[in-house]
């Protein structure tokens, strides 16, 4: 299996994590969307401990400009991320973040002249039926609705699937490391615009004189999981195609309802879900799917 498969597979398994995280914060704890996104901002700094490592210098005026843009973008799009966590469940947010990477080959294709094979294009459909379908709901099988969270997380996913190839066209430009580190540059910067407007940055310094340890704990570990995980994607897109590298975070559905299945039966305070015959059945034929589609994307 090629490295870059392994990266982007364990990405994926690392947010499923902090999407359970995120969903408590929202829900118990800090109930700021604002908020919760400063603080992804600031813990992305962490990154910066690696430069006696790497080393860091400047990438010249346009990467420059390039790696400001992906990073003010990517913490824009924790903003409606955010928000819906707090009008659905965890699963359906998730699953409507993933109803945008059907746009990435195309883009892929038009601005980073990529092209995949016909058999990769259709593992990735696959892949993306295959994450929708893990996520369904039980009352979604009874009948269509239109979620309240809808517009936020295309939103969000648009402005995702735009920060994952302005990512790649950095990483063909630059470095791993130093592009990493300028991105993540970039979402301090993004941070700081938030606190720019004197409302958030009210609610920022209240919440955090009032933040308790526990509280601390659900935001440093699910933000320094979420930081794992933006290495482990972004080392990814270095080395493969940018279209075929998301398609496999359409495995996160999965690695969600594997952590849910295991926290209800563990851990029945923390977390409850009751799965019917009919749900399971439309999960066992999604994972089918998943595993077709990663078949095709490397075979």
């Amino acid at each position: 299996m090629e490295t870059w498969i392994i990266f982007a597979l364990i990405a994926p398994a690392l947010w499923a994590i902090t999407n359970l995280f995120d969903s408590r914060l929202r829900n118990f704890h800090i109930k700021d969307e604002f908020v919760l996104t400063t603080f992804a901002g600031f813990v992305g700094l962490l990154a910066f401990l690696f430069i006696p490592i790497y080393g860091f210098s400047f990438p010249g005026i346009w990467i420059f400009i390039v790696s400001m843009i992906a990073g003010v973008l990517y913490i824009y799009t924790m903003i409606p991320y955010f928000k819906a966590l707090s009008l659905e469940d965890t699963s359906t947010v998730i699953m409507l973040w993933y109803i945008t990477p059907v746009l990435i080959p195309f883009f892929a294709r038009f601005f980073l002249n990529e092209n995949l094979l016909l058999i990769q294009y259709l593992g990735f459909i696959l892949i993306l039926l295959g994450g929708l379908l893990i996520s369904i709901k039980r009352n979604a099988l009874k009948k269509i609705h239109i979620s309240k969270a809808l517009f936020m997380m295309l939103a969000s996913g648009i402005m995702l699937d735009i920060y994952y190839l302005l990512e790649k066209y950095i990483y063909q430009n630059q470095s791993f490391w130093n592009g990493f580190l300028w991105i993540r540059f970039g979402s301090f910067v993004g941070a700081l615009t938030i606190l720019a407007i004197p409302k958030y940055r009210n609610s920022f310094i209240q919440m955090k004189n009032t933040l308790n340890f526990k509280s601390f704990k659900l935001i440093f570990g699910g933000e320094l999981l979420n930081l794992i995980a933006l290495v482990s994607i972004g080392f990814a897109l270095s080395l493969g195609s940018v279209s075929l590298v998301i398609s496999l975070t359409n495995f996160q559905p999965l690695f969600l309802i594997v952590f849910i299945i295991l926290l209800s039966k563990f851990f029945p305070k923390l977390y409850k879900e009751k799965l019917s015959k009919k749900i399971i059945f439309v999960k066992v034929i999604a994972v089918a799917l998943l595993i077709l589609g990663l078949y095709l994307i490397v075979m």
